[in-house]
């Protein structure tokens, strides 16, 4: 399944596509660029813009990702499914999977403590911080990262073996995250590809 991603950087591109393999369960062929190098105003027209490179590319879809940072929460998100909304009035549908995380995409990496704690080759009695009770998981990472085995490997290769151990259902407050969200319109939009696949 040749995939488009489009994230907020090098995390992103390092995480998302292993998380979206781990939601389906599906070998997937990711090509990853940052909402940086789209070059139209406004999240509904860098999705409008995105979506017309898969067409171009013949690629299989597209996963559009963005971090609320300290704008509300949802309000990005809808701006990118009024791009998908809009491109689907006029052409066929291009299988679009979006996302928000709350506040930044280190959010769905410590929700699953068994993951971080093994990706960092942390020892067991070392305490991965409760999402619920940590204002910045990002940070909360970082440090975690920089008392761990791996403190001299880059953080982004990190957080990419971490997100390869994830287990979604290992997670409690997807909602709270936007993962949640994203799973599901991943499982809508692309789960029918697999499928198809499998037939």
């Amino acid at each position: 399944m040749h995939l488009l991603f489009v994230g907020d950087g090098p995390r992103d591109a390092a995480t998302v596509p292993i998380l979206v393999k781990r939601i389906l369960n599906a070998t997937i062929e990711p090509v990853s660029c940052s909402w940086h190098s789209v070059r139209v105003k406004g999240y509904k027209r860098k999705v409008l813009y995105m979506i017309r490179r898969v067409r171009d590319q013949g690629a299989d879809g597209l996963v559009a990702t963005l971090d609320a940072d300290k704008e509300r929460k949802g309000r990005r998100l809808r701006e990118m499914c009024k791009g998908r909304d809009a491109d689907r009035e006029k052409y066929a549908p291009v299988r679009t999977a979006l996302g928000e995380a709350a506040p930044h995409g280190e959010a769905w990496l410590l929700q699953d403590p068994v993951a971080v704690r093994e990706g960092m080759e942390l020892p067991n009695e070392v305490q991965i911080p409760s999402l619920r009770k940590t204002k910045d998981p990002k940070e909360a990472l970082h440090r975690l990262l920089a008392t761990s085995p791996r403190s001299e490997d880059r953080p982004v290769h990190v957080w990419a073996d971490i997100a390869g151990l994830v287990q979604p259902e290992r997670y409690k407050f997807k909602k709270n995250t936007g993962f949640g969200t994203f799973e599901k319109d991943v499982r809508d939009e692309l789960g029918p590809l697999v499928t198809s696949r499998a037939d």
